[in-house]
């Protein structure tokens, strides 16, 4: 290996992180299922293979909870949703 060719040697980057009012621009400008998808990813913190997996059984109006299965590590967990993922939506 040659001196000083690491390919991470002097590159430091911050990741960009959106304000909330940035995030919310963004999912406003999105249509249909993208605006979906992008809400459950920014509100409930959902990984992008979470939200795509997601069925309607896994959701549930009545706790407002996401039933997420096989997530992060092959388990399955609930996480409570609040009106920013449910806001506009109605089971009925």
């Amino acid at each position: 290996m040659c001196s000083g060719s690491s390919a991470l040697s002097g590159v430091s980057r911050l990741p960009v992180v959106f304000s909330p009012d940035e995030a919310r621009r963004v999912i406003d400008n999105l249509k249909g299922e993208f605006k979906l998808v992008a809400m459950l990813i920014y509100g409930a913190g959902l990984r992008i293979n979470e939200a795509l997996r997601l069925r309607v059984k896994d959701v549930d109006f009545g706790m407002q909870q996401l039933i997420v299965c096989e997530g992060k590590l092959t388990r399955s967990f609930r996480i409570p949703s609040y009106s920013v993922v449910f806001g506009g939506y109605e089971c009925g």
